[in-house]
């Protein structure tokens, strides 16, 4: 059986929404007849998408405001799009796709500020399950879903919990992360930087105990200083975590700027910027310098009430220059 090309409307107005519509054989026209008749910056009718030898075509019918596909102005009609495309119109965003199945029957779910839709389910469930047997485990990929996830597993085993950050930039050992006041469950440590030698005894001591331990990696070479027994008592297994999948991240980037800023009103456009950014930058540097946007925006007393895509544009565009400055 062929796939089945669709849409996935993941944000409207000012929040995260999340509705899969399939293109049917005569195509699907798109506005606010059928996403939101509250969007008063698109059209009633505004583009149309349908298959052509397989492939998604969009029509622009002259909706107010344009269309952009991928962060582009479309200009014209009949413009096959390279899937998955962010298409946002109005204050609207949807997810082009080429099979509309795999998002049918999905519940996103919140763990922490990550969203859990597609993507994450698998890593979740063997994540609960290592819960439930209360075993060690390791989270390979972005540390900042790898925290968030780690505190999911500390939720679902209950009691007290500490975090030990290991970085490159202040390089202490182990042993001078630790909170030895407090009697914790489950410890998570996150590895901006490999474990080494120094770090050994301290992990012997604490695997000799009933603590759980969570770590948090980019990759396998967190561990490679460390002796193989060592890795498989700390790592009896590992998830790897896969990139937030399109329909997850505009519910996650809402989340992590209310974190920082609730009052914030998020325009459709900042969420379309962040979303494409991850996809050039990478889940956690997006989400930095996303943070450090919102900062921005925060510290701007003339601010407007709506934080925009230019706020995060800005902010790049300044970091960047200031590193060429640098160098």
């Amino acid at each position: 059986m062929g796939s089945q090309p669709g849409v996935v409307v993941v944000w409207s107005g000012e929040q995260p929404r999340y509705d899969v519509l399939a293109i049917p054989p005569a195509g699907v026209t798109l506005g606010r007849d059928n996403l939101d008749a509250a969007d008063t910056g698109m059209s009633r009718r505004h583009v149309r998408l349908t298959v052509t030898d397989g492939r998604v075509v969009i029509h622009d019918l002259g909706g107010r405001n344009g269309t952009f596909v991928d962060g582009e102005h479309l200009i014209g009609a009949g413009i096959a799009i390279r899937l998955p495309a962010v298409v946002r119109i109005g204050h609207t965003i949807c997810i082009a796709v080429s099979d509309v199945r795999d998002y049918h029957g999905v519940t996103p779910a919140r763990r922490g500020k990550a969203v859990v839709a597609g993507s994450l389910a698998a890593s979740c469930r063997m994540l609960d399950d290592a819960a439930l047997a209360e075993d060690h485990i390791g989270l390979l990929g972005s540390l900042a879903l790898g925290r968030e996830l780690a505190h999911s597993y500390a939720d679902r085993v209950g009691g007290e919990r500490i975090v030990c950050e290991l970085d490159v930039m202040t390089g202490l050992p182990l042993e001078r992360t630790i909170d030895r006041a407090r009697s914790p469950r489950t410890m998570i440590i996150v590895l901006d930087r490999p474990l080494t030698l120094p770090d050994q005894p301290e992990l012997l001591q604490w695997l000799e105990t009933d603590i759980r331990i969570v770590s948090v990696a980019r990759c396998t070479d967190s561990f490679k200083y460390m002796e193989k027994e060592l890795i498989a008592r700390l790592v009896p297994r590992a998830i790897e975590l896969p990139q937030l999948r399109f329909d997850e991240l505009p519910q996650t980037i809402a989340i992590a700027i209310a974190a920082r800023a609730p009052q914030a009103k998020v325009h459709a456009s900042l969420i379309e910027a962040a979303m494409l950014r991850v996809s050039s930058m990478g889940e956690e540097r997006m989400f930095r310098a996303l943070d450090r946007a919102v900062a921005e925006w925060l510290a701007n007393p003339a601010r407007n009430p709506q934080i925009y895509n230019h706020d995060l544009d800005g902010y790049l565009e300044r970091d960047a220059a200031m590193r060429n400055c640098l160098s």
